[in-house]
């Protein structure tokens, strides 16, 4: 075809050349020039989004909102703006623009493959596995028929389907680190460490949607011999770096030195914890600089010869079940225990209720909302309650509630009607190390998954953590009452995704029994 000219009107089959030939910016323009002529042109405004890159957002709005307008009966272009949605993770309305591309053809093939990703983000699993197989069945080649089968059915607990769907569709991809990442959750609820622990290792891959992005220090990885001086940094959140922490003893035994670079709320923690250990603080937005100012601040005294990330410690000591002790590791400072001894009030408050010792209990019902990422504030939603549905806990005779939460509770909705009968130490909560000196003074603590869950588990203090439907896979299979990682910690399941209250229901019962014997123990 001859290359359009001053006195050739350029055509959408021009244009479409040029972007299947990978020449984005030709097709931009060969775009534009037909938009200029032809303002009201759908194929033209979808090759002209096409053509744009990320940085294009506002630009790339008008022409998927434009080529919908204009050619609405045009299954790809729906397709392609429910593309430019997921972009944007605004997930919820690429589900809606898929649901226009199938309705006006179910055999697209750009349909169904962006279509059964946008239902499995949106955690209608039977569809997207529906969708999927559908694909399959006419595009047998398209990889999308199998990464997102896989990825659904792990979700919907049938993995003796979606494990050799996972390996299907590893041999289909030439980036498998997206697939690696999903199927290490089910391996890891399943106990398979061994392979769970080096798909792990993938969490950094650009590729990767796993929230977490690694830190540029200009240090060689620990390789796992032995080493005078490695620096272990946290690189994740507060629960997941306690939880890894369990490792510490093991490193320790194999290098003459450890320093440990974390966040400023965990520094004063570990310290106490590990009095054999360097701790250092580091700001969770480190850059290149930040990252060579820790390694100067770590080797002072002893140069560091190695780096590595702390839950890399996961895939060198913790690939048997039997490896995991399960025993405290975590306790707090002098200083911390000092600061609430100081507080009459809160001793007071905690010691006496109707003139028997009560049952202290801490309670939390919320978790950090990851604002932001929607696969995380996803699961923040999953794992979060309403507050008054954990106040139902609040009102047995014999229990004395404590807020575990470094937000008011006045903030909560509802909280404002339960003030005075919650003790509320938000204020007072400013780092973990405080936290722990609270925990260690309860008899036990009733919380969602989230932070203080990992640091009363580490503590060894009673915990009773309670769980969605679809809880996070290092608690196990569903139903699983005990944890591997924390010997003091007893595990709830929803029963139905979002059903807290039959969940409540029976912690209540379990509650009510515990104040009842521990009544039983002082008469005797």
């Amino acid at each position: 075809m001859a290359e359009p000219g001053i006195h050739q009107m350029p055509t959408c089959e021009d244009a479409l050349a040029a972007l299947n030939n990978g020449d984005r910016a030709r097709c931009g323009e060969l775009a534009v020039a037909i938009l200029a002529q032809d303002p009201d042109n759908g194929l033209a405004h979808m090759l002209r989004d096409a053509s744009l890159t990320d940085e294009w957002v506002a630009l790339a709005t008008a022409h998927c909102a434009a080529a919908c307008r204009n050619s609405p009966l045009n299954p790809q272009a729906w397709v392609n703006r429910a593309m430019f949605y997921e972009r944007v993770d605004r997930h919820d309305k690429a589900l809606d623009c898929s649901r226009r591309a199938l309705a006006l053809d179910p055999l697209h093939i750009d349909a169904l493959a962006v279509g059964t990703q946008n239902f499995r983000v949106n955690e209608l699993f039977d569809e997207a596995i529906a969708l999927a197989e559908r694909l399959r069945q006419i595009a047998p080649d398209h990889p999308s028929g199998y990464t997102n089968a896989a990825i659904a059915l792990q979700y919907l607990e049938r993995y003796e389907e979606a494990d050799p769907m996972f390996a299907l569709a590893t041999e289909m991809v030439e980036d498998r680190g997206p697939l690696d990442w999903e199927h290490f959750h089910s391996l890891l609820a399943r106990q398979h460490f061994a392979e769970a622990w080096p798909k792990y290792e993938t969490r950094f891959k650009p590729s990767v949607n796993s929230g977490v992005t690694d830190f540029p220090f200009d240090c060689p990885r620990w390789s796992g011999a032995g080493s005078d001086h490695v620096l272990v940094y946290g690189e994740q959140g507060l629960g997941d770096q306690i939880m890894f922490a369990s490792a510490i003893a093991d490193l320790q035994a194999n290098c003459a030195q450890v320093t440990l670079a974390v966040h400023e709320i965990l520094a004063g923690l570990f310290r106490a914890s590990f009095p054999g250990v360097s701790v250092v603080t580091m700001p969770v937005d480190s850059g290149v600089r930040e990252c060579a100012d820790v390694l100067a601040r770590a080797g002072a005294v002893r140069k560091v010869d190695s780096v590595l990330a702390i839950g890399s410690l996961m895939s060198r000591f913790r690939n048997r079940r039997d490896v995991f002790p399960g025993t405290p590791y975590l306790r707090p400072s002098e200083a911390a225990r000092d600061f609430w001894r100081r507080r009459p009030d809160w001793a007071e408050g905690i010691r006496q209720v109707r003139g028997q010792r009560a049952l202290r209990v801490g309670i939390c019902w919320a978790c950090n909302p990851s604002m932001g990422r929607f696969a995380g504030s996803m699961r923040a939603r999953h794992k979060t309650m309403a507050l008054a549905e954990m106040l139902r806990l609040v009102d047995i005779d014999g229990v004395v509630p404590v807020a575990i939460t470094n937000v008011p509770l006045t903030a909560f909705e509802g909280g404002e009607a339960v003030a005075g009968r919650v003790i509320d130490i938000s204020a007072d909560l400013l780092s973990l190390d405080r936290t722990a000196a609270v925990l260690e003074q309860l008899d036990l603590l009733v919380t969602v998954d989230t932070g203080v869950a990992h640091l009363a588990g580490a503590m060894g203090v009673p915990v009773w953590i309670l769980l969605n439907r679809r809880g996070d896979y290092r608690w196990g299979e569903w139903g699983a009452q005990s944890s591997y990682w924390y010997d003091s910690a007893r595990l709830y399941w929803q029963d139905t995704l979002g059903d807290w209250t039959g969940l409540v229901d029976r912690v209540r019962q379990d509650l009510v029994r515990t104040v009842e014997q521990q009544r039983v123990g002082e008469c005797a």
